[in-house]
C-alpha cells in the first residue's frame, strides 16, 4: 500500500519523510533509518503557511501550477497544494 503513495515525479517520492529520491539505492542500508528519522516529514505551521501561499495564487490570483513561483515553494518538499479537513464526530 505504500507504494501506492509515492510520488512518481517528486524530489521526495516518500509520504513519511524528505529523502530525495537520488538516495533511494540506499534503502535498507544502516544509514537509512537514520536518515528516515534525521528527514522525516512533519506537519507544521509553515508547510501550512506555505500551501495556504500558494493556494492564494492559484485560486484568487489566478497563477499556473507550473509557474516558477509556486513550484518554487511546493518542489523542494514535494507538496501538493491541497487541504484536507475531517471531523472526529464519529468519536
Amino acid at each position: 500500500m505504500l507504494m501506492a503513495s509515492l510520488k512518481f515525479l517528486a524530489q521526495c517520492p516518500c509520504p513519511r519523510c524528505l529523502i530525495l529520491k537520488s538516495r533511494t539505492p540506499h534503502l535498507g542500508m544502516k544509514s537509512d533509518m537514520q536518515e528516515r528519522v534525521k528527514l522525516e516529514r512533519l506537519d507544521s505551521e509553515f508547510i501550512h503557511s506555505d500551501i495556504d501561499l500558494v493556494r492564494k495564487w492559484l485560486f484568487v490570483d489566478g497563477m499556473s501550477i507550473t509557474s516558477v513561483a509556486v513550484g518554487r515553494i511546493l518542489q523542494s518538499k514535494s507538496l501538493i497544494p491541497t487541504k484536507v479537513k475531517f471531523s472526529l464526530s464519529f468519536l
